[in-house]
């Protein structure tokens, strides 16, 4: 981070990479969702998709904003790119904390980062998370300290 931006660097190890949509949809494919939280219960969840590296391009969408789940809402002037790797793919993500609804990153005490698996199906069929995430919960985020 750098006070205006968090970069996110991820190398992905999946069997079968699958990532046919866009916008909201995505959620249907391989992504990665990133889950901030602060000590007022507020969550902001991110998911990254790495696009199919031909037609469909990597975006950000935000699906959850303080105290409230947000449709359709791309990330303003986030940059996502994907890339194929030999087993999998990798995702590099640039993120405007304005375009989040996050102020102050100082404010950002929880994080979990997870990754979504589709491999068969046009619906999410695997989520593996950084900690014991539980939808709704934000005390199951993990704890991050911004250096």
């Amino acid at each position: 981070h750098d006070g205006e931006n968090i970069y996110i660097l991820a190398k992905v190890s999946d069997d079968v990479f699958r990532q046919n949509f866009s916008g909201d949809k995505g959620l249907r494919g391989d992504h990665l969702e990133l889950w901030f939280g602060d000590e007022s219960g507020n969550k902001y969840q991110i998911a990254l998709l790495p696009g199919n590296f031909a037609a469909v391009k990597g975006e950000a969408m935000q699906w959850y904003l303080g105290s409230r789940a947000v449709s359709n809402k791309k990330v303003v002037n986030a940059v996502v790119a994907g890339k194929k790797s030999d087993n999998g793919y990798i995702i590099e993500a640039k993120l405007p904390i304005s375009s989040i609804g996050i102020s102050s990153l100082r404010d950002i005490t929880r994080f979990t980062l997870a990754v979504s698996d589709s491999d068969s199906a046009d619906k999410q069929e695997k989520l593996m998370a950084s900690s014991s995430l539980t939808w709704g919960y934000d005390r199951s985020m993990g704890e991050i300290i911004w250096e």
